[in-house]
């Protein structure tokens, strides 16, 4: 029997997923299709084996540690130049990994991981894909950059243009991130949803209404995307409790608020948990809020709504998505805080699990996982895919959107 191979292109540090807790199960193999996963690191790291395994979902795995994104490499390719990037990818993969011939390369991100997966699709003669999750349109934190990082989003930003013009196939995670894609590109655009591990074990099967109020917001707290907003408003009501569950440089402003407004024993900060155990703990909680000034669907609104924890979320910087027009989010407003509608939920009690279902059946409509496993393992294996919609017909049926 033929041994299905995938390639998959990083740009990111595996051993940093690892300290986030982020090592989902079967994350680089949708569908548990493949049989053989090679890793291509172009970020010095040295993940450990066994994380490897679990991300691939397969004991055959490699993780081949091309070092490309170094001060070295920068110049050696003068400035990532295509042609050096090919030289250096072609010297990177073993003779018997090249003899395979893979389905594809998958690149997680469409900047330099993207320009990569086109020239090694060229290489090994396969098709090319990129995952793409950002925007690339808007930075609500700001940041003062330095050199280094102006650079390198100047590299990132010519690679995007070469990766969008030669890959196969672009594959944005939500549709906001449509927004970072030429039009004329559309024709070989797919929307299919990221990988999350929630599964039927998950579901809520606990509906506490006793006093306090349980509620879980999770990620990284950075700024456009922390927890302050939150508890602010939240700082003049009664009979709740706020978990916290991710670290950042935005943590400090948000205990320190905590405990000026003497709020400190009505919340849990844990810096970090495992994806698994964070998924299994939702049952424990009434509602999920999240906050983000950044345009995308969060995959933690996306992770908890599976759960079937009814969602409050600020509004989004665009549109709503047309993944989220069904959903029965609750949004705040300029009039009505995430402590109004605290107090609401707190006063229907029933409303919450009902909320809850009804949020859960919605999103599994787009992105069930096991759905969105399978329509991204028959586009790597086949080219096609029956599941989701073009971006073409995504934008021009009604019915996808207001």
């Amino acid at each position: 029997m033929t041994t299905k191979l995938l390639i998959v292109v990083l740009a990111t540090r595996i051993s940093e997923w690892v300290t986030k807790g982020e090592v989902t199960p079967g994350y680089f193999n949708p569908d548990k299709r493949f049989d053989h996963i090679v890793i291509i690191g172009l970020a010095p790291d040295n993940p450990s084996q066994a994380d490897l395994v679990k991300l691939a979902g397969t004991e055959k795995v490699e993780y081949i540690n091309a070092k490309l994104i170094t001060p070295l490499s920068l110049l050696i390719t003068c400035g990532f130049h295509s042609l050096l990037v090919r030289r250096l990818m072609k010297a990177c993969i073993p003779p018997d990994i090249a003899s395979q011939r893979p389905l594809a390369v998958r690149a997680y991100g469409d900047g330099l991981a993207g320009k990569c997966a086109v020239i090694l699709g060229h290489i090994l003669g396969c098709r090319s894909v990129a995952s793409i999750h950002t925007t690339c349109t808007i930075d609500p934190a700001r940041r003062n950059k330095g050199l280094k990082a102006r650079l390198m989003d100047l590299f990132e930003g010519r690679a995007r243009i070469y990766a969008q013009q030669h890959l196969d196939y672009l594959i944005p995670v939500y549709s906001p991130a449509l927004a970072a894609i030429s039009a004329s590109y559309i024709h070989k655009t797919f929307v299919i949803p990221n990988a999350v591990a929630t599964n039927k074990s998950h579901k809520k099967k606990q509906f506490d209404d006793r006093p306090p109020v349980k509620i879980i917001t999770f990620g990284r707290q950075v700024p456009g995307k922390n927890a302050f907003p939150i508890l602010s408003a939240l700082a003049k009501e009664r009979n709740w409790h706020l978990t916290i569950v991710g670290d950042g440089p935005e943590v400090a402003l948000v205990l320190a608020f905590a405990a000026k407004n003497g709020l400190l024993d009505q919340i849990l900060h844990i810096p970090q948990m495992h994806n698994e155990q964070l998924l299994s703990k939702l049952d424990h909680y009434n509602i999920y809020m999240g906050w983000t000034a950044y345009a995308e669907i969060p995959k933690t609104l996306i992770e908890a709504g599976l759960s079937g924890l009814p969602i409050v979320q600020n509004p989004l910087p665009i549109a709503i998505p047309p993944e989220l027009t069904q959903v029965p989010i609750i949004w705040t407003t300029s009039s009505r805080s995430y402590g109004d509608i605290l107090r609401d939920l707190t006063n229907e009690p029933e409303r919450m699990k009902i909320l809850g279902d009804q949020t859960r059946s919605a999103l599994l409509e787009h992105f069930d996982p096991n759905k969105a496993g399978v329509a991204m393992a028959d586009l790597l294996e086949t080219g096609e895919q029956n599941f989701y919609p073009s971006a073409r017909a995504l934008s021009e049926d009604p019915k996808y959107g207001p």
